[in-house]
């Protein structure tokens, strides 16, 4: 954003070189002494672009801070094309604030799902229909997770699916509220993702969110099916 020149070749050549539509993403600028999003995105516009997500920092802010949702909305004014809002927006709450704030025609959502997987069919129910679905219980979580390893493991093969699903599991544990104390899920954390094998990652984290011998009542697959159906009626 520092060079909305070289921004502006880049997208029309983008826009050129395809018959499908073209999108970007950018944030309010480099910094707060140039926010120049809204006419960066004017210009975007006029190029062929067909919508902008806008994410409600700068450049220079990285993640520190918030999201200023209301600055997305001075995009949203300059623009016809449709606007995505995004930054911050962790629960349902944030998802309806930020749409009201913004006027963005719709959200994105990035590190709030991280863990949380389920979070964009319980978002899109809520601004839908007002329907407030409880976050998934132990054994949900455990049949979800597994069914994500398990995938992992099936697609890359071991060890590297084991160790590309680290990341995912690492997430798992952190957003989950047992156990209750911080530090010690961060303690798990490390504990879990050193574990070389799927099957003793299945049974440490049975015995950490269930119990020594308890398991899943269903398997991953049933899980993750029914929480779709869920969000869908």
């Amino acid at each position: 954003m520092r060079t909305p020149e070289l921004a502006c070749r880049l997208m029309e050549a983008a826009v050129a070189a395809t018959t499908r539509p073209v999108t970007v993403k950018m944030r309010l600028g480099w910094d707060d002494s140039s926010r120049n999003a809204a006419a960066l995105a004017k210009q975007a516009e006029s190029l062929g672009i067909r919508a902008v997500t806008v994410h409600g920092r700068t450049r220079q802010q990285f993640y520190t801070g918030v999201a200023d949702w209301h600055a997305v909305g001075e995009v949203k004014a300059a623009v016809g094309i449709p606007v995505v809002v995004n930054g911050d927006i962790l629960t349902v709450e944030d998802a309806k604030t930020a749409l009201a704030q913004s006027g963005a025609d719709a959200l994105m959502l990035g590190r709030g799902v991280y863990g949380r997987p389920w979070l964009a069919a319980h978002m899109e129910r809520a601004l839908r229909d007002g329907t407030t679905l409880a976050e998934p219980g132990p054994v949900e979580r455990l049949g979800i997770v597994i069914e994500h390893m398990r995938a992992s493991v099936a697609f890359y093969g071991m060890p590297v699916g084991l160790k590309m699903f680290r990341k995912h599991l690492g997430w798992y544990i952190e957003q989950a509220p047992w156990p209750a104390d911080p530090d010690q899920r961060r303690a798990d954390k490390a504990r879990l993702c050193r574990i070389e094998d799927p099957e003793s990652v299945e049974t440490a984290l049975s015995a950490l969110w269930l119990g020594p011998v308890a398991r899943p009542e269903h398997s991953g697959v049933e899980i993750v099916s029914q929480l779709a159906e869920t969000a869908a009626t």
